[in-house]
C-alpha cells in the first residue's frame, strides 16, 4: 500500500512538473529568440542596442516585482487550497491592481527620462531608433510580470499543460512575427513583437479562465 501511495504521489507530481519544466524553457525562450534574428538580418551594432536596453529594463522590472510574487504566491494558495477561492481571487485583483500603479509610476518617469537611460545608464549613443525602445519594452515586461499573476489559478487548479500550450502560442507567434517583419522594420519592430506575445499569453490565459468561470456557473 506505501509503494502504491508512493507511485500515486509521484505521478501526480510528474503529471503537474514535467509540463512546468517545459513552460520554463519556453519562457525562457520568449525572452533570447528575438537576438538570434535580429544578428542574422540585422547588424551587430543593432543586436548590441537592443540586448542592453531589453536585459536592463526587462530584468528590472521582474527584480521589481518578484517579492510581490513571492509574498503573494503562498498567501493566495493558503487561501485557495483551505476552501476560500473567492478570497483568493480577491487578493489577486489586489496585487493586479498593486503592479498596475507601480508600472504607471514607471512608465511615466521613463517616457520623460528615456535620454537620460540610454546616454548616462546604458552608456551607448541615444538615437531615434534607441529611443522608440524604451516604451514597447517595458509594456512587454510589465504584461508579462502581470500574466505571471493571472495565471495562478491554472496553477491552482493545476492546469500546467494549458499554461504550457498558451506560452508555446505565444513563443510561436514570436518568432513568426519577428522572421516576417525584422527584415523589414528594423530591431524596433522585435520590441513591439515581445509586446504583442506576451499580450498574446494574457489574453489567452484570460479568456480560458473566463470560460471556464462561466460554464461552471451554467454547470451549477
Amino acid at each position: 500500500g506505501y509503494f502504491i501511495l508512493l507511485f500515486k504521489q509521484n505521478d501526480y507530481l510528474f503529471q503537474y512538473g514535467w509540463p512546468l519544466a517545459l513552460w520554463f524553457t519556453i519562457s525562457t525562450l520568449l525572452n533570447v529568440s528575438d537576438r538570434y534574428i535580429i544578428d542574422y538580418y540585422l547588424t551587430d551594432k543593432d543586436l548590441g542596442t537592443y540586448s542592453a536596453i531589453y536585459d536592463l529594463l526587462y530584468k528590472g522590472i521582474s527584480l521589481l516585482y518578484a517579492p510581490i510574487l513571492v509574498a503573494g504566491f503562498p498567501i493566495m494558495t493558503q487561501k485557495y487550497n483551505s476552501g476560500n477561492k473567492k478570497e483568493a481571487l480577491q487578493f489577486l485583483k489586489k496585487l493586479i491592481v498593486f503592479e498596475t500603479l507601480i508600472f504607471l509610476v514607471i512608465v511615466i518617469t521613463a517616457y520623460f527620462l528615456r535620454a537620460f537611460f540610454i546616454e548616462r545608464i546604458i552608456g551607448i549613443v541615444v538615437t531615434d531608433q534607441s529611443l522608440e525602445l524604451i516604451l514597447p519594452i517595458l509594456f512587454g515586461a510589465f504584461i508579462w510580470q502581470l500574466a505571471m499573476l493571472v495565471h495562478k489559478p491554472l496553477e491552482f487548479e493545476l492546469k500546467t499543460k494549458t499554461m504550457l500550450l498558451f506560452s508555446t502560442l505565444a513563443l510561436l507567434a514570436n518568432v513568426v512575427l519577428n522572421i516576417f517583419f525584422i527584415p523589414k522594420y528594423g530591431v524596433v519592430f522585435a520590441s513591439y513583437s515581445t509586446l504583442a506575445c506576451a499580450l498574446v499569453y494574457l489574453l489567452l490565459t484570460v479568456f480560458f479562465i473566463g470560460y471556464r468561470n462561466k460554464r461552471n456557473l451554467c454547470g451549477t
